[in-house]
C-alpha cells in the first residue's frame, strides 16, 4: 500500500492572476463596460491588466462554467445575454425548489442561528448604491445567507446542486446601473426567516422563506426588466 507523501504546503498570502483576472471581468459584466452579447477579446484584457493570457482565458473558462460568458467555436468568448423572461423564471424555480429542499432537511444548531444573524448584522451597513463597488457586497452577503441556510441540510447533493445553479451572480447582474432597490424588503423578510428559525418549526421555516423567494423573484424581475429597457 503506498504511503501518502506529507509536504508543507502553505496559502498564498495573495490572490492568483486568474482571481484578479476573474473579479477584474466580472466587474466589467456587472457595470456593463463588458456588455451582454459583447465579444470579449482576450489579448486585449491581457494588454489592459497586464498579464499574460494564460489567467485571463482560466478567468474567462470560469466565467463561462458560471454562465456569465459563452464560448463558441467561430466566435470565442462573448458576454451571456442578460436573462429573458422565461430563462429568469426558470432559474427562480430551480433556485426555490432546491432551497426549500435544503431547509426541510435541514439540521439547525444555535451555531448556525448565530451566524445567518451575523450575516444579517453585516448586511445592515452594507452598501446598496447603482455602481458595483457599492452593491457587490451586500449581493455577498445575501448569497452569503442563502448559502448559509442550504448548507444546513442533511442532504449534500441537494446543497451542490444548488451551488452549481450560480444564483446569486445573475441575481447581481440585475443591480447594475440602480443598485439593490429592494434593500428594505429583503432586510425584512431575512429577518423574518432567522425568527422563523428561532421559532423552531422547519414547517414555518419553508412558509416564509417561500413567501421571500416569491416576492424577491417579482421584484428581482421588474428591476430586470427595468435595466434592459434603459
Amino acid at each position: 500500500m503506498t504511503q501518502a507523501t506529507t509536504v508543507g504546503l502553505k496559502r498564498a498570502a495573495s490572490p492568483s492572476l486568474v482571481d484578479v483576472a476573474y473579479d477584474a471581468i466580472l466587474e466589467g459584466i456587472f457595470e456593463r463596460g463588458l456588455p451582454p452579447g459583447s465579444r470579449i477579446t482576450i489579448d486585449a484584457l491581457a494588454k489592459q491588466l497586464e498579464m499574460s493570457i494564460t489567467p485571463i482565458r482560466e478567468a474567462l473558462a470560469r466565467l463561462a462554467a458560471q454562465r456569465l460568458v459563452v464560448w463558441e467555436e467561430n466566435r470565442g468568448f462573448t458576454v451571456a445575454p442578460l436573462l429573458s423572461k422565461q430563462r429568469y423564471h426558470d432559474l427562480y424555480e430551480a433556485r426555490e425548489f432546491l432551497e426549500l429542499a435544503c431547509v426541510r432537511s435541514a439540521v439547525v444548531t444555535p451555531r448556525e442561528l448565530d451566524r445567518l444573524a451575523e450575516i444579517l448584522e453585516r448586511m445592515t451597513s452594507a452598501g446598496r448604491g447603482p455602481s458595483y463597488s457599492e452593491y457587490v457586497e451586500f449581493a455577498r452577503l445575501d448569497d452569503e445567507f442563502h448559502v448559509a441556510l442550504v448548507r444546513m441540510s442533511s442532504n449534500e447533493f441537494l446543497a451542490q446542486a444548488f451551488a452549481s445553479l450560480n444564483f446569486h451572480l445573475h441575481q447581481t447582474r440585475i443591480y447594475a446601473g440602480q443598485g439593490v432597490s429592494d434593500f428594505s424588503e429583503a432586510s425584512s423578510e431575512h429577518t423574518q426567516i432567522l425568527e422563523a428559525f428561532r421559532g423552531g418549526s422547519l414547517t414555518d421555516v419553508v412558509r416564509v422563506d417561500k413567501a421571500h423567494l416569491r416576492r424577491a423573484q417579482r421584484r428581482g424581475w421588474e428591476i430586470l426588466r427595468s435595466g434592459a429597457q434603459r
